[in-house]
């Protein structure tokens, strides 16, 4: 059984929120390695070879160009699910006050 106590997701955000901020350095360099991969597919043909085999042997259906935005992607969906969680718990739950204080910290790193 589990217990009230061993629900504590706002507690886990708070814990981690500090290493979430290099999250914010690859966001600043996303645009330079999306630049990157442009130039070098064009350019060199066995780059364009290199990542066709890859994808052809990957066990993922995504290209390197999808893999790249996907940390992007991952705050706002942390910032959402925080702001679902905060919405349908109740006021008077242990961890209420723990989310809002992790919806703060990854608003922060989000900005």
């Amino acid at each position: 059984e589990i217990s009230e106590m061993s629900w504590n997701v706002g507690k886990v955000f708070l814990q981690l929120a500090p290493f979430m901020k290099v999250y914010t350095t690859y966001i600043n360099n996303y645009n330079k390695a999306q630049v990157a991969l442009c130039k070098l597919t064009k350019k060199r043909k066995a780059f364009r070879i290199f990542l066709a085999e890859r994808e052809r042997t990957s066990q993922s259906p995504l290209d390197l160009a999808s893999l790249l935005i996907t940390p992007i992607q991952r705050i706002p969906r942390y910032k959402l699910l925080l702001e679902d969680l905060i919405k349908n718990t109740p006021e008077t739950h242990v961890d209420c006050k723990e989310l809002k204080g992790a919806d703060e910290k990854i608003s922060e790193i989000a900005a």
